[in-house]
């Protein structure tokens, strides 16, 4: 209660005023002028949420492991008026990965598994592949297995999690495990199973042990009930012809596969988490544990897909153990963004620099995106750079690869139309030479 208590006067006072952190300037040593720079970032975060008229979000930077700068603006929901604070829990999305990735590192380093443990092992009962699939797999998104279709299917919230693993299984995979990239949600919550084998307690109960309570993360849950149950909790809201509207309830379908979408957490907590990411908790998190997961194990390409502007800009994107790492100009980026009906989240940190910043919004647009990556230029010194019109939001991600899939099916399509026609065509002539043939034949007769 003390954290939150700080970090809501944080949100109504501009600490860079009074902080010696705040007050150096640069010395030409690449030192961060954070003042100038947090001035900036403030500004550019109201003039924006004005401009795209967002019900509310909540943000924050650590720097050197200390949470040095917040801001709460606008409102849980436009019903009740209730304004957010450090307290308020968003719906992470797909941020859930990286607390997936951190219990899982945990689990390693308390020597319960080993990444490269086959997932067999901890699941008799999935069938695909059960010689080669490796947690390192699931965890990097080279399980094999397609993601076509299983979005939408967690989606309909039709469907409890052994049910959608029961499908998953049955599927044929496009290569082996290990050799290809394909950003799995459900693939990706088979660690779920894994977790409540070698712990005894289920997913959630595990995450509450060994990372919730260790880190402090008070107000984190990783279901239904633990945001529903919450006064302070952001309402989802969507954006119409007149306006914003709060959505009628909480997306369900992704706590069946809560380890890639589930999680719930506020800002204050996603600031110790960046904090204990940034190497502040070694006691937790020790820096091996760290390395491991933030080494850049897969190639991926959906990044430079969802940004066809910066593919320039982005000189390597790869995924590690439930985190996105960039190679931004010369500099390494770790972090995930975090999408699900009426949210979308951020969290970043440049390690050479120990900095890095939290933003989470009550709605789906490109903000978080957008105020991150402006951050990071400044952090970085890199200017003129217009980041509008490059969103990334996990609905792209869906619209991209539904528009590939299709484009897909289509040729696939046009395809058969074409060997059908050519196959038609073959008949027919083979008819019409039958015919000659038969013609002929009768004359001579």
């Amino acid at each position: 209660m003390l954290v939150n208590a700080v970090l809501l006067f944080f949100c109504y006072l501009f600490l860079f005023s009074f902080s010696p952190v705040f007050e150096a300037e640069a010395n030409g040593k690449g030192e961060i002028n954070l003042a100038r720079i947090l001035s900036h970032f403030e500004q550019k975060l109201i003039d924006m949420a004005h401009q795209k008229g967002i019900p509310g979000f909540a943000a924050g930077v650590v720097y050197q492991g200390n949470v040095v700068y917040t801001k709460c603006f606008g409102v849980r929901s436009i019903k009740t008026k209730a304004p957010i604070t450090p307290a308020t829990v968003f719906q992470l999305g797909s941020i859930s990965k990286a607390i997936t990735g951190t219990l899982m590192g945990m689990l390693h380093q308390k020597k319960l598994l080993q990444l490269d443990d086959k997932v067999a092992t901890y699941i008799p009962s999935f069938s695909y592949q059960p010689n080669r699939l490796t947690l390192r797999h699931i965890l990097t998104h080279t399980s094999g297995l397609p993601r076509y279709g299983f979005n939408a299917l967690v989606e309909s919230e039709r469907l409890k999690r052994s049910q959608i693993f029961d499908r998953l299984q049955k599927v044929q995979g496009t290569c082996l495990p290990g050799k290809c990239y394909d950003y799995h949600n459900v693939a990706y919550s088979l660690s779920a199973p894994v977790v409540e084998a070698v712990t005894g307690k289920t997913y959630e109960e595990a995450l509450k042990v060994h990372v919730f309570e260790p880190l402090g993360m008070v107000n984190a849950s990783a279901s239904f009930e633990g945001i529903n149950r919450l006064e302070n909790r952001a309402s989802p809201h969507q954006k119409t012809r007149t306006g914003y509207i709060v959505s009628p309830s909480y997306r369900k379908g992704y706590y069946e596969v809560a380890p890639s979408g589930g999680v719930n957490a506020s800002l204050s907590d996603m600031c110790t988490f960046l904090a204990a990411h940034m190497g502040t908790r070694q006691d937790i998190l020790a820096p091996q544990t760290l390395a491991m997961l933030h080494t850049a194990y897969t190639p991926t390409k959906d990044i430079l897909e969802k940004n066809p502007v910066n593919i320039k800009r982005f000189k390597g994107s790869f995924y590690g153990v439930g985190w996105r790492i960039l190679d931004y100009e010369g500099h390494k980026i770790v972090f995930h963004g975090g999408w699900i009906k009426g949210f979308v989240n951020i969290i970043a940190f440049i390690p050479e620099k120990q900095v890095g910043v939290v933003i989470l919004q009550n709605t789906e647009t490109s903000f978080p995106w957008m105020m991150a990556m402006n951050f990071i230029d400044n952090i970085l010194g890199i200017e003129g750079r217009d980041w509008a019109r490059t969103p990334v939001s996990q609905n792209v991600t869906h619209r991209i690869a539904h528009n590939a899939v299709n484009k897909k099916k289509s040729r696939h399509s046009n395809a058969k139309k074409k060997n059908r026609k050519l196959k038609e065509k073959h008949r027919e002539n083979k008819k019409t030479k039958r015919a000659r043939i038969i013609k002929r034949t009768t004359q001579n007769i």
